[in-house]
């Protein structure tokens, strides 16, 4: 990378009053979280549900198809860091995507995915959760909890890296020769030197994002896309392969889906629900439905499902045969409810086998644990 972008880097990050705002407020952010007003009690907070530590699932047997690539496919994995390789030296030629990177590396990314929302609405649900008007939703989904109560304890990467590790070596590390790094001063984006598959950061923006996009599901579409792009962005920076995003979007959607199939947690989603549309229209002044109409999309829907899809497979081509229907994962219609409350579970689960990607594709698996890989949430979500 050359000498001006990185110091434009450096001057995005640490000299433009907006940057110097927001680091400011992260940094006060975390010691306010317990002084919010407005949330969840103490009690809805500290009491123990049924899905706490999402079931004592360690989430390799969802990811344990990645042992299939490491003993029959070793040139998937050659594509995988071919791929790697391919984005970040594209990005560093970008001083936007670089940028954009670089603030999902150090931001809560419930705040980077406000552009999801749209021009308008996206602006507006950043201020209020910086000034404190949202709460549940920040208690819920701000990774300051520390890993908001979405996710809580048991939604670690740690053991799946421990067990891949060996064989999941970072791109930065694996290729440093042709891997750009870019970071702001003083920064750690590069200090991870534990095993890569699957991705932790992307694990978040996925439990957050796929949250987010069930509590607001007039504005998923959006929010999906924008979630993409932010486990996109670990590629770009040269710290993830596409296969690790993939099994971090996975793990990300299963601890989502997990939360609204416990009928107790799914009480805060739903009053988190409320906080958010209240907000927002009294933001505006209007309904949700007529602001949406007037703000401008994060993507022209069309333009939405395609930029989701292509990153369900990342290119790769069909390792196991075509046309293979899907076998619905048990938690994953409920992340439907929103959508489509008019619909049974076996009619949520009917809209996710129309929507899915076709069967084979690196990650995918059947029977128990499997499924995940294969889900397209914003179609599914878009689907009428």
């Amino acid at each position: 990378m050359s000498t001006d972008t990185q110091g434009s880097l450096r001057s995005w990050t640490h000299e433009t009053p907006q940057s110097r705002r927001r680091y400011r407020v992260f940094s006060e952010f975390q010691p306010r979280y317990e002084e919010l007003s407005g949330g969840f009690s103490a009690q809805q907070l500290q009491r123990n549900y049924p899905s706490d530590g999402h079931g004592g699932h360690d989430f390799i047997p969802l990811l344990d198809s990645f042992d299939l690539l490491i003993r029959e496919h070793p040139d998937v994995l050659e594509q995988d860091l071919a791929l790697a390789i391919q984005h970040n030296q594209a990005a560093a030629e970008d001083p936007a995507q670089c940028r954009a990177a670089l603030e999902s590396q150090y931001e809560d990314q419930l705040l980077a995915l406000a552009p999801g929302l749209g021009a308008h609405l996206g602006h507006l649900f950043r201020e209020a959760i910086l000034d404190g008007d949202l709460p549940k939703t920040v208690q819920l989904l701000s990774k300051f909890r520390p890993h908001g109560r979405v996710a809580h304890q048991g939604a670690s990467c740690n053991p799946a890296k421990a067990r891949w590790a060996k064989w999941s070596v970072r791109p930065f590390l694996r290729a440093p020769e042709h891997i750009h790094q870019f970071d702001v001063d003083g920064g750690n984006a590069y200090s991870g030197h534990d095993g890569s598959f699957p991705s932790g950061h992307t694990s978040e923006a996925y439990w957050q994002g796929v949250t987010l996009a069930t509590l607001l599901p007039e504005l998923a579409a959006g929010i999906l896309a924008r979630t993409a792009d932010l486990g996109h962005y670990r590629v770009l920076m040269g710290v993830h392969y596409p296969l690790d995003v993939i099994g971090g979007r996975m793990m990300g959607s299963y601890i989502a889906a997990n939360r609204w199939s416990d009928p107790l947690f799914r009480e805060l989603l739903l009053e988190s629900r409320e906080e958010l549309c209240s907000v927002l229209e009294s933001a505006v002044g209007a309904e949700l439905v007529t602001s949406i109409e007037q703000d401008k999309p994060y993507l022209p829907l069309r333009a939405a499902r395609d930029h989701y899809r292509q990153y369900l497979s990342y290119g790769f081509g069909q390792l196991g045969p075509a046309g293979v229907p899907l076998e619905v994962p048990e938690f994953a219609p409920n992340l439907l409810i929103t959508a489509y409350p008019q619909l049974n579970a076996e009619e949520r689960a009917q809209v996710l086998r129309d929507t899915a990607l076709d069967s084979g594709y690196p990650l995918d698996k059947q029977g128990p644990d499997g499924g995940w890989q294969r889900i397209d949430l914003l179609a599914a979500m878009t689907e009428h």
